[in-house]
């Protein structure tokens, strides 16, 4: 299912780091804010990705909204951070 809402530049998402089909933890988590950057389509975009660490925020290209991408993800997905 796409995501109903555009994804624009300036926006945050949640990203969840992964790389050749693992999780990638930092402090614990693989799910980090990010900023949108670029936006490819409404399911992909490039991102700016804030990590709870010392490390500059890492650049993650081409990333698939989750709920576009098989359930075996090999790399990053983003998602909107849920509303409360």
């Amino acid at each position: 299912m796409a995501t109903s809402i555009t994804p624009t530049p300036g926006r945050i998402v949640l990203v969840k780091l992964r790389q050749m089909g693992k999780s990638i933890y930092i402090n614990g988590s693989d799910e980090h804010p990010a900023i949108v950057c670029s936006v490819h389509s409404k399911n992909m975009v490039n991102v700016r990705v804030f990590q709870d660490d010392h490390e500059p925020p890492r650049w993650e290209t081409s990333v698939a909204f989750e709920d576009t991408v098989e359930k075996d993800y090999s790399s990053s997905t983003w998602r909107w951070p849920t509303r409360s």
